[in-house]
């Protein structure tokens, strides 16, 4: 395992950001710029660590003889999800040789509110600042995504999954601390308390890149997933 901290200055991935916002905020781009110059001092602070392939099992689990769920094991963790959302996978029940992972936790760091965000915030515009600092997020996976693919990018043909973690496809949000404790999230500020991982702007996940070509995401992952309904609540797929 090789661990590295990467910092992504706000102003490098705040046109990455914006799209996400302005898909949660139905094409305010007039809001959209407001947030970005009031939140310009806001970073991500990145903890990844890279696992290389002999330290990486990925393996289906039977239950009364039936397909269950994947057990994915990293180093000494291992993480238990319902399903992997590519039609390729599903359809042939083969898994792709995996050359490595990169496990994350990522953070928003920044110094006090400027007075344009602190304004926004009296104004009871709170949520929009939730809102854009989601986005922060959502666009600095993207490039960590990116990043993984450039890491592991040694094999010609090599493909870096979507988002796996808690909240995605049906692993369960306590996973989390798991992934915190695995990189020793305190490097960058991240503390576990309650259950909870703080700063409450705070995330994890993982990456795998696959042997092969691009997998297609199934139009209703939901379709190929053996989890119990009552884990529903856990996955992105139904939010």
């Amino acid at each position: 395992m090789v661990i590295k901290k990467l910092h992504l200055p706000g102003t490098r991935y705040q046109y990455i950001a914006g799209e996400y916002y302005l898909k949660m905020d139905g094409a305010d781009a007039t809001k959209c710029n407001e947030l970005k110059r009031a939140c310009l001092d806001k970073n991500i602070e990145i903890l990844v660590g890279y696992f290389e392939k002999d330290e990486i099992s990925l393996t289906r689990e039977q239950l009364d003889g039936s397909f269950s769920s994947y057990a994915l094991e990293i180093g000494d963790y291992t993480y238990h999800f319902p399903v992997l959302p590519y039609k390729q996978m599903n359809a042939t029940n083969h898994l792709p040789k995996i050359l490595g992972a990169a496990v994350y936790v990522m953070t928003i760091a920044g110094g006090e509110e400027g007075k344009e965000a602190d304004k926004l915030r009296r104004d009871t515009l709170a949520v929009y600042l939730d809102m854009w600092e989601i986005a922060l997020l959502d666009g600095a996976r993207e490039l960590l995504q990116k990043e993984t693919k450039n890491y592991f990018g040694k094999e010609e043909k090599l493909f870096v999954s979507d988002q796996i973690g808690p909240g995605f496809y049906g692993m369960e949000v306590r996973a989390l601390l798991d992934i915190a404790k695995q990189l020793d999230s305190e490097q960058i500020g991240v503390t576990i308390g309650n259950g909870m991982l703080s700063p409450a702007k705070s995330c994890g996940g993982i990456f795998l890149a696959f042997e092969g070509e691009k997998y297609t995401v199934s139009e209703n992952p939901c379709a190929y997933c053996y989890a119990k309904e009552t884990s529903c609540e856990f996955c992105n797929a139904k939010l």
